[in-house]
């Protein structure tokens, strides 16, 4: 499973009242520039879907998080992206590693 199924919500998990959005990446790290791009999209697409008819259907208005989850640390630029896209969106978005 990888961020390039854009158009896929890979894991839901609530905690709490806080609904997360998993979204999972096995790809090498050596792949970053396409992983960002795939990641980008991926992440403008559950922005959509939080903030859809769909999402409030299902949740009501239970607060969204998304999660990156992975096999090694990110390198800085895929964390400073993640960070940006977090406080553009007013979403709080975190990662972590699976192994």
């Amino acid at each position: 499973m990888t961020v390039d199924q854009h158009d896929r919500i890979d894991i839901v998990t609530q905690k709490d009242d806080t609904i997360t959005l998993v979204m999972v990446e096995a790809r090498p790290w050596s792949m970053a520039e396409e992983i960002r791009k795939d990641l980008r999209l991926k992440i403008i697409n559950y922005a959509a879907y939080a903030g859809s008819r769909q999402y409030a259907d299902e949740y009501g208005d239970a607060p969204v998080a998304f999660l990156l989850m992975h096999q090694q640390p990110p390198p800085p630029e895929i964390v400073s992206m993640l960070e940006n896209a977090a406080a553009d969106l007013g979403i709080p978005i975190d990662h972590i590693a699976m192994g």
